[in-house]
């Protein structure tokens, strides 16, 4: 399969995947950008990097290296673009979050803690009720 039809096949993928929240929107955008500039930059770099062979500037073989470095520092520079993405979309979910009063995750847990306490001090308060009115 060649880099458009993987590029498109992809970008119909995250299209799919994006609704009507703006976040999604803003990401999906950026995918869709950053897909493009991969389709333009392997075809550029492909072309040259042949243009290089043909003039006997590199070798076959070391041409086959060049790609596979070439490829391995691509897929860090996404996993880092990945991780950056992920942390500011984290950081502004959370932000919107707390603007509108919405209680988190270990909000919830430590409530949820508090009422399991105080349901046990009742049950334990009953238990002592029902001993005196049976004496």
């Amino acid at each position: 399969m060649d880099v458009k039809t993987q590029v498109m096949d992809t970008a119909k993928t995250v299209e799919k995947a994006a609704t009507d929240n703006v976040v999604v929107k803003t990401a999906h955008s950026g995918v869709l950008v950053g897909l493009g500039a991969v389709a333009v930059s392997k075809e550029k770099t492909e072309t040259m990097m042949d243009r290089l062979v043909e003039k006997g500037e590199v070798a076959a073989k070391d041409l086959q290296k060049m790609w596979h470095d070439l490829f391995n520092q691509g897929k860090e520079d996404v996993t880092k673009a990945e991780e950056k993405l992920e942390g500011m979309v984290d950081q502004r979910i959370t932000a919107v979050m707390q603007r509108m009063n919405i209680p988190s995750k270990s909000d919830l847990e430590g409530l949820n803690d508090k009422v399991g306490a105080l349901t046990a001090k009742v049950a334990e308060l009953d238990k002592k009720v029902s001993v005196k009115k049976a004496a």
